[in-house]
């Protein structure tokens, strides 16, 4: 049996590996042999992502993923998976706000990207640019294509709501259990506000005591000094 290429699925408690070639495959799990083909496979892949990991609210399949294509056979395989068509192109992306990767079959053959330009993509299903140029290393230092953005992990490898190597980036605390990051972000700023108002009020009590204290020791002062009278005779 003259094999092709070997895949290993992790999304089985154990591993099941599906071994291609040119005629019917050979699926072995738990000593039980099962003759599948590449099709079946792709389709069934495509059934459990649709499953577990279709994300609601945009107007094509987008699925979240925990890792991007590293290297252009993952990308030919995960473009494969998502059943992309001829004049569509298989893109990986960080969401809007930098938490989670998506990919997406994308309407565009080809997705061509300038230098020192990531992507992401908002909610309304649309990509937009991030100027990558602040980041540590890693940017894209010349036009590149969505299919090779492999070549740039530092554009999808995310931190806390960041780029990894974004050193302007401010980090979103991961102790979100409920709401949106839009909602922890507006909590943040209510909460640093309220401290700030603490402040002035705190500084303002300081300065009306030392004023106080001032007045008190003027008086005193005053009154334990005494008053020399002078009699001028004529």
């Amino acid at each position: 049996m003259h094999v092709i290429s070997v895949f290993v699925d992790h999304s089985h408690h154990d591993f099941v590996f599906y071994l291609f070639h040119t005629g019917p495959c050979v699926c072995c799990k738990n000593n039980i042999i099962l003759k599948i083909n590449e099709d079946i496979y792709l389709r069934n892949r495509q059934a459990m992502l649709a499953k577990k990991n279709k994300l609601p609210g945009y107007s094509f399949p987008v699925f979240s993923t925990d890792m991007c294509p590293r290297s252009k056979t993952e990308y030919n395989e995960r473009s494969a998976i998502l059943k992309c068509a001829y004049n569509e192109s298989y893109a990986c992306l960080p969401n809007e706000h930098f938490t989670m990767l998506l990919e997406f079959c994308y309407y565009l053959e080809v997705l061509s990207i300038q230098e020192g330009i990531c992507l992401f993509m908002k909610t309304n299903s649309k990509i937009y640019p991030y100027d990558c140029k602040a980041f540590i290393s890693g940017c894209p230092d010349k036009p590149y294509f969505g299919s090779t953005m492999f070549e740039y992990p530092s554009c999808f490898t995310l931190d806390n709501g960041c780029f990894l190597v974004d050193q302007h980036c401010t980090r979103v605390k991961k102790a979100m259990t409920q709401g949106t990051l839009d909602d922890v972000l507006i909590k943040n700023t209510n909460n640093e506000k309220g401290f700030t108002f603490m402040k002035i009020a705190l500084i303002a009590i300081v300065v009306l005591l030392c004023l106080q204290g001032g007045i008190l020791f003027i008086l005193l002062w005053v009154r334990s000094t005494p008053i020399l009278y002078c009699h001028i005779d004529t």
